[in-house]
């Protein structure tokens, strides 16, 4: 039998002590470091690079970085906004909280499209981009990188964004590009109303001065023009009223659905709609000049706003004001952007149905993308911290402060009765837009709330357009073209296509409403649409539907 030793070296007792101590000190050292690594959002599988460590990012909680730091945004400025950004009592807030500052580059709403396209094109790009990046830009910019991929990003450090797509399913998917990536991020939609993009309003006073129903046909249209230009509905003794203004050009307050009346839609942008599964260029069709034919007759009889094809929303607004009241019908998302909340509330002015045509066609626009907001924010490859940016847009993703970058601040445009947010109304005299882009980023924020996340008591603005809903639902086409991706191929030939072909299209509209020449002038605009590229466009679009319906 053998006897097996093991063979311990001896240690002398005051050597094994301060082992000991040293061992306890290098263990409660590596404790402190992996709790300070967690609070920095540090870990094993979360690599960090050494300039982030400096400057104290944290993956979770508030501030977002222990030192400050700036991020270049680049945002729509509105038609209605007369404010600094960096001044709003929501934005000051955030960048308190946040220790992030934001170094705001912001650019008119109708100079946005061509803008964008510079900053890529350059190299002057923004580190974030809020509302609204495209489908084409998505597609066309996060090909060359020059957007990054933000799904992982959402994973490791969003988590506001997290429980939004969890209450909203589907909504990551229909974001996703063609070939798998999300280069910008969604939004829900906050009401069932948003796919209803216009209404026509009318003097409800003046048909009642002049004992006139609402008009249901077109012809009965057309004689309440008439009348409101000669019979001084206004009772002012002057020839000052407009029968009918509209600004051409807009979505929203343009008369694109008084086209349905000939049996075929129109927008001021795509031009597209669907028959029998087939994609249909609109603005080329004999509905299409049966309609601008309509146009230019009431044109010619002096019924239409002779601005309606140059003025600004503040021109268009000044017109329909308390101090002025001289439109007898306008077109407008609900009315209170142009003649203000009281207006609209009292009953003055009321919506229209949508008008029976002459061969007994009804149908009005819907905005087929209004069920989801796309392109609410993107990160682009200037961002020096794409971390941070993430975690800059998922602290705008908490609901509230959401709501108050959109509407306003508590206390101004926003209150609380209990756990109901309720929504002031405008002051007397000051349309809704006006009074929330006094307040906030309105419009030019991105959107990450919904009906679901917060209860909301909308104002009368609001309310209103709940009700009108009504007039206009039951009209809504059942063929239309849907919101869809395109391949990179097809969005550079698009990028191209798109802005050639609208602005011919929008050019040749005003210029015959305004000095006729239709007739004579049809063949040559058909002519013109093929050589810009009409069959390849609608190749183009006819591909992405079979796509999209498959």
């Amino acid at each position: 039998m053998h006897t097996v030793r093991t063979m311990i070296p001896y240690v002398p007792t005051g050597q094994v002590w301060f082992r000991l101590r040293l061992l306890a000190w290098c263990l409660l050292f590596a404790c402190c470091a992996a709790g300070a690594a967690g609070a920095l959002g540090v870990n094993e599988q979360d690599p960090v690079d050494s300039t982030l460590r400096s400057l104290g990012f944290r993956r979770t909680g508030l501030p977002i970085v222990a030192r400050p730091v700036e991020l270049r945004v680049m945002a729509r400025y509105d038609t209605f906004h007369t404010i600094d950004f960096a001044g709003l009592e929501q934005v000051r807030r955030m960048e308190t909280e946040t220790n992030v500052r934001v170094a705001w580059d912001t650019v008119p709403s109708e100079e946005w499209g061509d803008v964008l396209e510079l900053r890529f094109a350059g190299d002057d790009l923004p580190e974030v981009l809020l509302r609204p990046v495209d489908r084409i830009a998505q597609v066309r910019y996060g090909s060359r990188g020059l957007l990054l991929p933000l799904r992982e990003l959402v994973e490791r450090y969003a988590p506001n964004l997290q429980q939004l797509y969890a209450q909203h399913p589907g909504l990551l998917e229909r974001a996703t590009s063609p070939h798998g990536a999300l280069y910008a991020l969604p939004g829900p939609a906050q009401w069932e109303f948003n796919v209803n993009p216009d209404q026509m309003l009318i003097n409800r006073e003046w048909l009642d001065r002049l004992d006139l129903p609402i008009p249901r046909t077109m012809a009965e249209f057309e004689e309440t023009l008439r009348a409101f230009k000669t019979q001084d509905p206004s009772a002012t003794g002057r020839a000052d009223e407009i029968p009918l203004s509209f600004r051409w050009g807009t979505r929203s307050q343009g008369p694109y659905s008084l086209i349905g009346m000939f049996g075929m839609l129109d927008d001021p942008g795509r031009h597209l709609t669907v028959r029998d599964g087939h994609a249909v260029f609109t603005a080329n069709t004999p509905e299409h000049r049966a309609a601008l034919e309509w146009f230019q007759a009431l044109y010619a009889e002096g019924l239409v706003d002779p601005e309606a094809f140059i003025q600004d929303h503040h021109q268009y607004a000044a017109k329909g004001s308390a101090h002025s009241r001289r439109y007898g019908v306008f077109f407008d998302w609900d009315g209170v952007n142009v003649v203000g909340a009281q207006a609209i509330a009292s009953g003055e002015y009321v919506a229209v149905p949508p008008l029976v045509g002459p061969s007994g066609a009804r149908v009005w626009n819907l905005d087929p993308g209004a069920t989801m907001n796309h392109g609410e924010a993107a990160i682009t490859s200037a961002a020096r911290h794409p971390e941070i940016a993430i975690r800059w847009i998922d602290a705008l993703a908490d609901p509230l402060v959401n709501l108050q970058w959109s509407i306003g601040p508590f206390g101004t445009t926003l209150a609380r009765d209990g756990d109901l947010i309720v929504w002031a109304d405008a002051p007397a005299g000051t349309g809704w837009g006006e009074f929330r882009h006094s307040h906030s980023l309105g419009r030019s924020a991105p959107v990450f709330w919904s009906s679901m996340t917060i209860r909301v008591q909308p104002n009368a603005s609001i309310a209103g357009k709940i009700a009108t809903l009504a007039l206009y639902e039951p009209h809504f086409p059942h063929e239309y073209y849907p919101d869809v991706f395109y391949t990179v191929e097809e969005t550079d030939e698009l990028a191209t296509l798109r802005p050639t072909i609208a602005t011919l299209v929008s050019r040749q509209q005003a210029e015959w409403i305004v000095a006729g020449g239709i007739a004579e002038g049809w063949a040559d605009y058909q002519q013109r649409l093929e050589r810009a590229g009409l069959e390849r466009y609608m190749e183009i679009h006819q591909a992405a539907l079979d796509r999209a319906v498959r």
